[in-house]
C-alpha cells in the first residue's frame, strides 16, 4: 500500500462507525487492487466514495462531503495515474 493509500485508508477508518468498518475496508481493498491492476475506473472511484459515506458517521458526513468537493480534481489526477 503507498503513503497516500494508506493515509486515505486512516481517514476512512477514522470517519467510518464501528460496525461499519468491515464493508468499507473491503470497498477500500476492492478500489486500490484494482488501482494498482491499471483497472480501476473514475466513475468506479466515485462509486465507492458515495458508498462509504454512507458508511460514516452521520455526523462526520457533512464535512466529509465538503472535502470531497474541494479534493474532487486532486482525487481524480491520483487515482487517474493507475490507468494504463
Amino acid at each position: 500500500m503507498s503513503f497516500i493509500q494508506d493515509k486515505i485508508y486512516d481517514f476512512v477508518m477514522d470517519n467510518v462507525s464501528g460496525d461499519n468498518r468491515a464493508p468499507a475496508m473491503k470497498i477500500l481493498n476492492d478500489a486500490f487492487n484494482k488501482y494498482e491492476d491499471g483497472d480501476l475506473e473514475i466513475s468506479e472511484l466515485w462509486t465507492g466514495i458515495d458508498e462509504l459515506i454512507d458508511l460514516a458517521d452521520p455526523d462526520k458526513r457533512p464535512e466529509l462531503e465538503k472535502m470531497l468537493a474541494e479534493n474532487r480534481g486532486l482525487i481524480t489526477q491520483y487515482f487517474s495515474k493507475g490507468k494504463r
